[in-house]
């Protein structure tokens, strides 16, 4: 593929029609002349002509080549990016299910807590009752000492 000489080997070739080409004077330029009625030469050979059109036409096949390359690869980016869309919005999907499924089990949680804290509380005041209605029961001295509870 031909570089533009102008700006070095890294420049990117523009796509210009062969008429804007030829009205400014790119290919005036290759035969030698100096601009229209400037005082270059007057005759020009039929062969440097041709071999301005050959580079320009030659050109322009680079750049054709160049665009359906590009296009190929605008196809490619462009699938890879659907298919990174479609596999974000699946992900987006999954969360707001686990969000949903997070905000259940802790709603159930928070159940569990207060039916274990209700059973606590009810076990807790059957047995200060049933310690309310206690009997007293006189055991001998030696069985009240090994049992540090009930000497108190």
């Amino acid at each position: 593929m031909r570089r533009c000489r102008a700006f070095g080997d890294d420049a990117v070739p523009v796509h210009l029609p062969i008429d804007w080409l030829v009205l400014n004077g790119f290919l005036k330029r290759e035969r030698g002349e100096h601009g229209v009625g400037g005082g270059g030469r007057e005759g020009v050979s039929s062969a440097v002509a041709g071999a301005a059109v050959a580079d320009a036409e030659s050109h322009l096949d680079d750049l054709t080549s160049q665009v359906a390359h590009l296009r190929r690869d605008n196809a490619h980016v462009a699938t890879a990016l659907s298919l990174t869309t479609q596999g974000l919005l699946a992900v987006d999907v999954e969360n707001a299910v686990l969000r949903t499924q997070a905000a259940e089990l802790a709603a159930r949680l928070a159940s569990l807590n207060d039916i274990l804290c209700s059973h606590r509380l009810t076990a807790e005041a059957a047995m200060a009752k049933t310690n309310n209605k206690k009997k007293k029961i006189y055991l001998p001295l030696g069985a009240i000492l090994s049992f540090p509870n009930f000497a108190n």
